[in-house]
């Protein structure tokens, strides 16, 4: 198994999802073996992983596996799937890597690994140029679902009370003009956790509304065009990416993943990244 895997549209290996199981059109997403019983897939952004209730009408990446585990499917029995369930939790706002286990012995032994914070997640997203922001970052702010007096509301906030340990490492990679690139690595992703610790650092992401954020990024506002508005964006979402998982801790048998974004996202990204460093 090579040190590091790379998934991105020119991988040899993808997996299928016809039509309306990811959406209206027949979709194919790199995967890769990257450990015994474990198989890694690039998802596109606007698909979760497993069923959640914030996101109940999203379509979902393991729900339609295992659908296709029913039917027989031989592109999946060639990979040796006998299981599919998911080891890390990825939302509709992010593309990149999804872990799954694909048999029995694979579930247990890589969710304990996830729950141990052995396998440590690299995201990348764009954020507002914001010069109050230092470069490095630590927020080790404890996450929580936010629970209004009669209903719950679809978000996440601090609670030193009630909150889950949570840290998140921000790093700031890239910047041109108003907007920057920064990574966010943690052990343990906890739903919302990249936007609501960026939010808490400073950070404001395009198409976040949920976490104080921008209106959605379009390429007027990204080439620091000042013209009226009404310009299509991007993407209806923010662009965050999980870009990396490896191995900490001893953990062995796990080979290093990493997720090239791509379509408009990677677009975002090389022209961004024109000018390196900050």
């Amino acid at each position: 198994m090579p040190e590091t895997i790379i998934l991105d549209s020119d991988a040899d290996l993808k997996i299928g999802f016809p039509p309306p199981m990811l959406g209206p059109e027949p979709v194919r997403l790199p995967v890769a073996q990257v450990g015994e019983g474990l198989l890694a897939i690039a998802l596109p952004g606007g698909v979760v992983s497993d069923a959640h209730p914030f996101y109940r009408d999203v379509p979902c990446a393991v729900a339609s596996l295992q659908a296709q585990l029913r039917e027989e499917k031989p592109e999946l029995q060639r990979l040796g799937m006998e299981v599919a369930l998911a080891v890390n939790y990825v939302e509709p706002e992010i593309s990149g890597l999804l872990l799954v286990a694909t048999n029995r012995t694979g579930v247990g032994r890589w969710r304990n690994a996830y729950g141990s914070g052995q396998l440590q997640f690299t995201f990348e997203f764009v954020a507002a140029a914001n010069a109050a922001v230092a470069d490095e970052v630590v927020c080790d702010l404890p996450v929580a679902r936010h629970k209004a007096r009669h209903k719950s509301e679809p978000r996440m906030l601090v609670s030193h009370k009630t909150g889950k340990k949570s840290r998140t490492e921000f790093r700031r990679k890239a910047r041109k003009g108003d907007f920057e690139i920064w990574t966010a690595t943690t052990t343990l992703p906890r739903l919302h956790q990249i936007r609501l610790h960026a939010m808490e650092i400073g950070l404001k992401l395009p198409g976040d509304s949920l976490y104080e954020g921008l209106p959605f990024l379009t390429w007027g506002m990204l080439k620091g065009k000042k013209g009226p508005g009404g310009e299509c964006p991007i993407l209806e979402r923010p662009l965050i990416h999980l870009a990396r998982i490896e191995a900490i801790g001893g953990l062995e048998g796990f080979a290093v993943v990493e997720s090239r974004p791509d379509g408009r996202v990677s677009q975002v990204w090389a022209e961004i990244e024109q000018v390196q460093g900050v």
